[in-house]
């Protein structure tokens, strides 16, 4: 065997080890990234769960022991949307973890699959996280009659003059606005790079 063939045989060797050590780190690195995103949309799915079932259980006794009628239907809204709020973000989640038996393009195509729909949810959330309930707080408020004639622990928090409640609003709608700035800054700061690095991790298993 001639010290040329050698050679070549030595160079093929050492890059099938590099292609090997490179396809083993971008999996490593892309997993560990998916994996920390997993974490906190779970962790954000379970406080926004939590959160439901408590505001279900609050606007459930409130709409139970306010005598004002238009306050009583938004209760019933209320609890309606925190329904469809813990429906949502389950649906959201059916399909997260793709099939470890398939290749890992096809995992990283799943991945990226499932973070644009988490995307997609998240900018479409104005109309179905933040208008439902600014609206049906302002029914509830604006609905609500004389707080001295409902005799309750939570008739203070009903305010009694117009003023009152569009101050309320105000807060309500501010809050809102908030919660909305912070979903689309982490679309922009976390998803969106994130389903950009997946492409990108993709493009390069494709050069090995």
């Amino acid at each position: 065997m001639t010290e040329d063939i050698l050679k070549q045989i030595w160079k093929g060797g050492s890059e099938k080890e590099n292609i090997t050590i490179d396809y083993q780190k971008l999996h490593e690195e892309m997993k560990s990234k998916l994996d920390h995103m997993d974490q906190q949309i779970k962790a954000r799915d379970n406080r926004e769960i939590g959160a439901s079932l408590v505001g279900m259980a609050a606007f459930a006794y409130i709409g139970y022991d306010i005598p004002f009628f238009w306050s009583k239907i938004a209760c019933g809204l209320m609890i309606g949307w925190f329904l469809f709020v813990i429906f949502r973000l389950k649906y959201q989640r059916k399909n997260e973890s793709p099939d470890p038996a398939t290749s890992l393009n096809d995992q990283l195509d799943h991945r990226k699959d499932y973070l644009i729909g988490q995307t997609n949810m998240i900018k479409s959330v104005l109309w179905w996280y933040i208008l439902p309930p600014v609206l049906i707080n302002a029914l509830l408020f604006f609905g609500a009659g004389d707080p001295d004639a409902w005799d309750s622990l939570f008739s203070g928090m009903i305010p009694d003059t117009i003023i009152g409640k569009i101050g309320v609003m105000t807060l309500v709608v501010a809050l809102n606005g908030y919660i909305y700035y912070l979903n689309k800054k982490a679309v922009k700061n976390q998803l969106n790079p994130l389903i950009s690095n997946i492409e990108k991790t993709q493009k390069d298993l494709n050069t090995l």
